[in-house]
């Protein structure tokens, strides 16, 4: 089941996507996986959304309030790191195979959830993205997105798979 962060997540997605995209879509929450449904008049997909942290630690303070640590340790290629190996094993992940079945191929959000992320962090994504190559791709995923937070406030949503559209 997801959870209200998640939701809040997918809300802001999927609004954004109506005001650029069609299908326009609702959105229900799926069995997990996966986390959402997306139902359109003609179209059925599904939304998958995964977080990306710069390490355990700022996860871990994020997602457990009784353990409150706030530093920045690692070096600035961790998100970007972090961001390939998640893409990676979600592409390759055989857990997806019935609500494909079912739903046709879905859409994969990854969303930034590193507090430091910035222009740096983002041009050593783009440049491990320009070198990725999927170990065991299932192909259960139409396109997968990036969700991170410019220094403005903006969120903006690149894509990481097939093709590779961020804005460095």
């Amino acid at each position: 089941m997801a959870t209200e962060r998640e939701r809040r997540i997918a809300r802001r997605f999927v609004d954004i996507w109506n005001q650029h995209e069609t299908p326009q879509y609702t959105l229900c929450d799926g069995p997990n996986p996966p986390d959402f449904f997306l139902d359109a008049a003609n179209e059925k997909s599904w939304l998958e959304v995964t977080d990306i942290w710069m390490n355990e630690a700022q996860a871990k303070d994020e997602n457990c309030p009784t353990e409150i640590w706030h530093g920045f340790v690692g070096d600035a290629s961790d998100t970007a790191v972090r961001l390939i190996c998640q893409l990676d094993r979600k592409l390759a992940n055989p857990n997806y195979g019935r609500v494909v079945a079912e739903r046709g191929k879905g859409m994969l959000l990854l969303t930034c959830q590193d507090w430091a992320f910035d222009t740096i962090n983002l041009d050593r994504v783009d440049k491990l993205l320009s070198t990725f190559t999927p170990s065991r791709d299932q192909h259960f995923f139409n396109i997968a997105y990036f969700e991170y937070r410019l220094a403005d406030g903006r969120r903006v949503w690149g894509e990481v798979y097939p093709g590779k559209d961020l804005y460095v």
